[in-house]
This record gives structure tokens, C-alpha cells and sequence, in this order.
């Protein structure tokens, strides 16, 4: 379900620079059974450099832009802590 959210994601800012395609960043979010937003994101394991900072704003935009999620019938919602990939995210670019 958070697949959705890497075409929002505009990470390519990040891509050239140093480290910039091998960045892990998780959120903490939970979802309604309609697939809106109900608490979070809260970003999981900061770190201080400015290639992880900027990837990882652009990914809570893209996160908060994605809501509402498509999900399959009969979701419940809950708890999630999805990973974003920027290597991911930079390929084909």
C-alpha cells in the first residue's frame, strides 16, 4: 500500500549527492480503514546531515500528499511503520 506513495515522492534533489541514493527512512503511521492519515508521521531514527533531512521531508510531503490510501476491501487500518527507499526512488531517473 505505501508503494503509492514513490511516484509523490520528489527525491531526486538528492539522488547526485553523496549518499543520497542509499538512504532507509521510516515513519511511524496510522491509518482509518478508509485509508486516511489518523495519527503520524513521526519519522523513526533521525539523523542530523542535510542529504537525510532534505530526502526525508520530501518523503513525509509525499506521505501526507499520497492520503488518502487506496486500500483493499476490507481493511482495518492500524499501525504501520512503512521504509522508503531512495535508491528506490533514483533508479530510472
Amino acid at each position: 500500500m505505501f508503494e503509492q506513495v514513490y511516484p509523490n515522492w520528489n527525491v531526486f534533489v538528492v539522488c547526485d549527492m553523496e549518499g543520497g541514493d542509499d538512504l532507509r527512512i521510516q515513519f511511524d503511521v496510522t491509518l482509518s480503514p478508509d485509508g486516511r492519515i489518523t495519527e503520524g508521521p513521526t519519522l523513526v531514527g533521525a539523523r542530523g546531515n542535510q542529504v537525510y533531512q532534505a530526502a526525508t521531508a520530501e518523503a513525509l510531503r509525499a506521505l501526507r500528499a499520497t492520503a488518502p490510501f487506496d486500500v483493499p476491501s476490507g481493511f482495518t487500518g492500524g499501525r504501520y511503520r512503512p521504509t522508503f527507499l531512495t535508491a528506490r526512488a533514483c533508479r530510472g531517473r
